[in-house]
């Protein structure tokens, strides 16, 4: 999608769309609202040729489209691609080239308790937010990590997904103010590293590239699974997926943490 050349604009207040309606709100019934019931996605918008685009788009779209199947969240997939047009227009349209597109599904207005009514419509909230800052030093230097206090909890049945319910992370983060701490580590309920509160987590040990197992708890980031798939192979680097202990994550030769937005 092309942009005009005028002034690039870095600066914004976020523009959203709920269901499709510019600036619409969310029902005070909804389920994600009151829940948690929904999953959410954070792209990275970045513009080339002119032209502005969702690099890593095809893999966010097929992480949610799943997530909502295993959640049976009804979601129309031509539904998100048009909502996910309508924020790309937006950002040509206020000559916006890099910024992060956020997008939240949740499973529907629903009233009040647990039990969900059959045949909810989705509620789908798009939204353009200016662009989070990384500072070079971070790739080019090295950075701080934070051993989290808060641990994460066992659900094999949400394991992977990005799901709506973050308050063990929203704990995690709040345990350090230190701007010189880029990323907090966070461990299971047996001492085992799981990710970061925003990331994935690599380790080089003894010769081997290995990235926590993911089967209990943990987000399966994006970038995480381009390493796995895409970089790594083309390197011929074996990457191990493995239980990886606080020891070992202290004895590392190596460890980077990566995600869709800031990379690796």
């Amino acid at each position: 999608m092309t942009h005009s050349k005028s002034t690039i604009v870095t600066t914004f207040e976020p523009i959203i769309a709920v269901n499709g309606v510019l600036g619409a709100g969310i029902s005070p019934l909804d389920r994600g609202f009151n829940y948690g019931d929904g999953l959410f996605e954070t792209v990275r918008l970045d513009s080339k040729d002119g032209r502005v685009y969702l690099p890593l788009w095809s893999l966010h779209r097929q992480r949610l489209l799943d997530s909502c199947c295993r959640l049976q969240i009804s979601l129309d997939i031509n539904r998100l691609d048009s909502s996910v047009d309508q924020i790309l227009q937006q950002a040509v349209s206020h000559n916006v080239q890099r910024a992060i597109v956020k997008i939240v599904v949740s499973r529907g207005v629903g009233g009040r308790g647990y039990l969900a009514p059959k045949s909810l419509p989705a509620t789908l909230c798009v939204g353009l937010y200016p662009a989070s800052v990384h500072p070079m030093a971070n790739t080019e230097v090295g950075i701080v990590l934070h051993l989290c206090q808060q641990r994460l909890s066992t659900n094999s049945l949400l394991a992977g997904m990005k799901h709506l319910n973050k308050l063990e992370y929203v704990l995690a983060r709040s345990e350090w103010q230190d701007k010189s701490i880029a990323e907090g580590v966070l461990l299971d309920s047996d001492g085992n590293v799981v990710e970061g509160t925003f990331s994935n987590v690599f380790v080089v040990l003894e010769g081997k590239l290995m990235t926590p197992v993911l089967a209990r708890c943990g987000v399966a980031g994006v970038m995480r699974r381009l390493i796995l798939e895409v970089l790594a192979p083309k390197l011929d680097v074996i990457v191990l997926e493995s239980d990886i202990s606080l020891s070992d994550l202290e004895a590392a030769d190596e460890v980077f943490v990566c995600n869709s937005v800031c990379g690796i």
